[in-house]
């Protein structure tokens, strides 16, 4: 006898992304053992990862029946009993309504917020830009490099066109998704710290993005603009091809440890050589 199974196309594009993506978990996710109810109509599927106590990334799928088709998600759970709630309007409503929708930029919704407990939808990324240099090394191919280049400074453009400014561009915040038909689309995120006054030097120094990719000109304090946003967008084009920042090295940690401080006193000494060098 034979038994024929018939599935439609994007059933199998949806497992395809879903088992790319879950080859790039955090490490953290191996601590998260209890699986909380998402809103419905989502089904938890598993874990991605987790940043302290406050904050979880998982995969989840659409089941509702009859429902149009939608690629599996990302579900982020916040917990934002203590005050979050304004990290999380930033994280989406700033966004949502600030900027224009674009295929390089990956846009949250919020899905549920009630009891101190929110839930955030964002496109399935199959892994960071840093998980996949970590992992398989840094890009070589001239042909990639420009595909990068060209599809994240597209997503780039289309926030300045709308006069904000991203201030935290690293290659953790920038995703790849890898489509069925061989082609990857890459994409620009997290939007916790956009800025609608781009040419304002912000008095919280933590909105003036990752050190990593910090431009010249805001290590020093002098200015800030969109044109930041180039050089730490070229920055982290530069890290993903050789696999060191222009001030520092690649596994430069990301928190705020006790050199921090220290390092970007020693960077802003150095910096007219460094950028020489650079």
């Amino acid at each position: 006898y034979q038994h024929l199974l018939l599935v439609h196309r994007t059933v199998v594009q949806d497992l395809a992304s879903m088992v790319a993506r879950l080859s790039f978990p955090a490490e953290s996710a191996k601590g998260m053992k209890t699986v909380p109810e998402a809103p419905s109509p989502y089904r938890l599927v598993a874990p991605l990862g987790s940043e302290g106590a406050w904050k979880e990334v998982w995969v989840g799928v659409n089941t509702n029946p009859g429902s149009v088709p939608e690629m599996i998600v990302a579900l982020k759970r916040y917990k934002t009993v203590d005050g979050g709630a304004a990290a999380i309007d930033r994280d989406v409503s700033a966004i949502n309504l600030l900027a224009s929708t674009h295929p390089n930029l990956s846009t949250p919704r919020l899905l549920q917020y009630e009891e101190g407990e929110t839930w955030i939808l964002e496109p399935l990324w199959t892994g960071s830009l840093e998980d996949l240099t970590k992992k398989q090394g840094p890009r070589r191919d001239i042909l990639e490099r420009f595909d990068i280049s060209h599809q994240l400074f597209a997503g780039l453009a289309q926030l300045h066109e709308d006069d904000l400014r991203h201030t935290d561009i690293k290659p953790d915040n920038c995703g790849v998704v890898a489509r069925s038909s061989g082609r990857k689309n890459y994409v620009l995120g997290d939007f916790g710290c956009i800025s609608s006054n781009p040419n304002k030097m912000p008095t919280d120094w933590r909105l003036l993005g990752t050190l990593r990719t910090r431009a010249p000109e805001v290590i020093m304090g002098t200015s800030i603009s969109k044109k930041s946003d180039v050089w730490a967008m070229a920055a982290t084009i530069y890290a993903l091809c050789v696999a060191r920042y222009p001030f520092m090295p690649f596994d430069a940690p990301h928190h705020n440890s006790a050199d921090r401080a220290g390092r970007e006193e020693e960077i802003k000494a150095n910096l007219t050589d460094l950028v020489r060098q650079h």
